[in-house]
């Protein structure tokens, strides 16, 4: 789990990082159907307010670790949509 609520470091970039990355733990063990926003926020140790603050709802969570994940590969930065599914 990732602590980041009141931390002097939490702005944009790491808060939607956190999301992401609670979104792909879950996405680990479940579908994204049978996932939850409260879910997501537990992960990553947020509250609702602060998830709605960034992403309009779980699926725009996966388009921006799509965006993210793809723009990291295309200038080699990063390991892309094969981090999200899980592939090396």
């Amino acid at each position: 789990m990732i602590f980041l609520e009141g931390s002097i470091l939490a702005n944009n970039d790491i808060i939607k990082e956190a999301v992401a990355d609670g979104m792909r733990e879950l996405m680990r063990h479940k579908t994204i159907d049978h996932i939850s926003v409260t879910e997501i926020c537990e992960e990553c140790n947020l509250n609702r307010r602060t998830f709605y603050r960034y992403f309009q709802d779980k699926y725009e969570v996966v388009d921006w670790i799509y965006y993210h994940d793809t723009s990291r590969t295309h200038f080699g930065t990063g390991d892309g949509v094969s981090g999200i599914i899980g592939r090396t």
